[in-house]
């Protein structure tokens, strides 16, 4: 089975809602700057490291690589398009 390729840019990220908040580094995942895209903190399944990611919400599942050891890993995001954060579909 062929590992799929996976690229990261690196970029630092500063939140708009702190001011005072510091920049720190997001791996964009494929480039992943078009919205809509999520973000957030993924441990490594290999190294155990914790990175900072982005990546388009174009299905539930976001393959990884780590920057650190270059494993290769998948996350499952748990909304889907048509729910809110937080509400669940009855």
């Amino acid at each position: 089975m062929k590992k799929p390729e996976i690229k990261l840019e690196e970029v630092m990220y500063t939140p708009l809602y702190d001011p005072k908040a510091k920049p720190y580094p997001v791996h964009v995942i494929n480039g992943a700057h078009k919205a809509p895209w999520s973000q957030g903190y993924i441990r490594c399944t290999g190294c155990g490291k914790g990175h900072h990611y982005r990546w388009n919400q174009g299905g539930p599942w976001i393959q990884i690589k780590c920057p650190s050891c270059d494993s290769l890993s998948a996350w499952w995001e748990e909304y889907g398009d048509d729910e809110e954060d937080g509400e669940e579909q009855q």
